[in-house]
């Protein structure tokens, strides 16, 4: 299969050590640690990226533009994380029907103080697939739902580098 041989080409894994310094989020209501080398993309670079709606709140890109991390924060929410992602992940498959769907997993964050639930995912577009994470992390009054993506090639670098970016998430009672 495709995927596998694409899968097998690079086997690197980016250091945790690359996650950088803090960043706020939200009026800093949400923190984050990812690499240096990502900046906040303008509410019009947004608007080319995503064509279709609910876009990012926040997206935060690397230098290629390949490699993002978007964020929308939700007040008032006590949900149950498995049900909501569940609901999002059939939402997904039902508008864009050639979706791979991977794994669904519940994890810790790094203050161990809530979980985050996530799934991953293909997808594609006009420039080819696209390596895809969704993730919900609560601390009961709010929820953040983050986005990961790049290339699908660069998906082996990245997937593990991008699980740790989303463990250091905290949101600020």
């Amino acid at each position: 299969m495709l995927d596998e041989l694409i899968l097998s080409l690079d086997k690197s894994i980016i250091d945790k050590k690359t996650l950088g310094t803090q960043r706020y989020l939200f009026y800093q209501q949400v923190s984050i640690c990812f690499p240096e080398n990502f900046y906040e993309l303008s509410a019009e670079k947004v608007k080319e990226r995503y064509s279709v709606e609910p876009r990012p709140s926040i997206l935060y890109s690397d230098e290629t533009g390949t490699i993002n991390f978007g964020f929308h924060l939700l007040e008032g929410q006590n949900i149950s994380l498995s049900i909501s992602l569940s609901k999002i992940k059939d939402a997904i498959k039902m508008v864009y029907p050639n979706t791979l769907i991977y794994e669904e997993e519940t994890i810790s964050s790094e203050q161990k103080n809530y979980e985050i639930s996530y799934f991953d995912f293909r997808t594609s577009s006009l420039e080819g697939a696209i390596y895809n994470i969704l993730y919900l992390v609560s601390n009961k009054k709010k929820v953040v739902m983050g986005t990961f993506n790049c290339i699908f090639e660069k998906y082996l670098n990245w997937k593990p580098t991008a699980i740790e970016v989303i463990k250091t998430i905290t949101i600020k009672d």
